[in-house]
């Protein structure tokens, strides 16, 4: 069953999903098989098994997990705790729960490009009518409602350089919720102070400085754990660690080609995973600036936008606007699996934060999971090849 069609007006900003709770594929069309193909022998992930359930969340269990959409996605992403997936359409940002697929709620916000989520999973940020970013809660009750204000919304954040327009926006959020950094469209970066009630709420917020460090497209920023630096990278080929006390360079990177990164900490080592369409990935020090890793990877066609490193930087993902996503093992370069079963270019994904799954959107309007520790889509009894499309009851188990 999908969604209603029914459109909140913009003014109410908000909607709920009432009791809209099976949104998944209950097609008996013929449809092509989801599979995996594993490449230079395959293999599952080694991984910890205790550690993909240290936060006690319950993954997912096997079941058809497909959700059919109702437009056209833009961005989806995955809540530090694995609990819920958000995905951004057209005309809304919906919110679903990870372990049953339910519908939890939907925000009548459009096109927004991106949604960054806090590190405790208390609140989310999303770009808003191109000149502002909504700090929003995932319950209506724990955002007091303020005049001018829609409810489950705890403040706005003004932004006249336009955001999200001609460029996806950027946002990062600090560990502890207090800092949050923003690109825009006229490559500026914006650096917020956010104060917290002892109950959840927001107490107040202001903007701390704005700099322009970049003559391109921005493509990720970063915020470090002690919020002492932050760590930008755009198309001019430049990587730059900054002070988030007065914006002043601390360290300046370039790249042959446009790089895009992430900040890794691990007690004192601190690097960042730098990765090109020119198959090279490598660890920088963030300290020295010095190369301390480096690998090829076996690809032919790579698309900077399309492509994601997993937190544990074990493996790669690459899509270049194909129906499939290609998995790269991270320590010799090999190509080890396929992800096929999209009927159209994919237009996002995410890989979760225990690096158990990856969360695909495609322009066919679904959304897939899949099991990369086991190299299976969730649901799938055979590792080789699954068919969703003759399922009489679709649902999440």
């Amino acid at each position: 069953m999908m969604m209603s069609d029914a459109r909140e007006t913009p003014q109410s900003f908000l909607k709920d999903s009432g009791n809209d709770n099976n949104a998944f594929l209950t097609t008996n069309q013929n449809k092509s098989a989801a599979r995996i193909r594993k490449l230079n022998g395959g293999g599952p992930i080694k991984k910890n098994k205790d550690s993909l359930n240290k936060k006690g969340v319950p993954f997912v269990t096997p079941g058809v997990h497909t959700i059919d959409l109702i437009a056209d996605p833009l961005y989806c992403t995955i809540t530090s705790d694995e609990r819920h997936i958000i995905i951004s359409q057209r005309d809304m940002v919906s919110i679903y729960e990870t372990a049953t697929g339910k519908h939890i709620r939907a925000l009548a916000v459009e096109n927004a490009s991106k949604v960054a989520i806090s590190h405790d999973s208390s609140f989310f940020i999303i770009p808003y009518s191109y000149r502002a970013f909504f700090i929003c809660s995932f319950s209506k009750d724990s955002a007091p409602k303020k005049p001018g204000i829609p409810e489950g919304v705890h403040c706005i954040l003004k932004d006249s350089s336009g955001v999200g327009k001609l460029f996806p926006a950027n946002i990062a959020i600090s560990k502890d919720g207090t800092h949050v950094l923003t690109s825009n469209d006229s490559f500026e970066l914006r650096l917020w102070r956010l104060k917290w009630n002892i109950d959840g709420s927001l107490d107040s917020f202001d903007l701390t400085f704005t700099s322009v460090l970049h003559i391109g497209r921005m493509l990720s920023i970063y915020i470090s754990k002690d919020n002492s630096y932050a760590v930008s990278t755009a198309r001019d080929c430049k990587t730059l660690i900054w002070s988030l006390s007065n914006g002043t360079l601390m360290q300046s990177i370039e790249h042959d080609a446009p790089n895009n990164v992430m900040l890794v900490e691990e007690g004192r080592n601190k690097f960042l995973v730098c990765w090109s369409e020119n198959a090279v990935v490598r660890h920088i020090s963030v300290k020295t600036g010095e190369v301390t890793f480096q690998v090829k990877l076996d690809a032919v066609s790579l698309r900077l936008d399309y492509m994601a490193t997993s937190p544990d930087q074990t493996f790669l993902v690459n899509s270049s606007f194909s129906h499939d996503i290609e998995v790269f093992d991270l320590q010799s370069g090999n190509r080890t699996a396929i992800l096929e079963g999209h009927l159209a270019p994919i237009l996002c994904y995410c890989i979760s934060p225990s690096c158990a799954f990856v969360v695909t959107i495609s322009r066919d309007k679904r959304l897939h999971i899949w099991n990369i520790v086991q190299q299976v889509r969730w649901g799938c009894q055979n590792p080789r090849r699954v068919s969703f499309a003759h399922q009489s009851t679709a649902k999440w188990i």
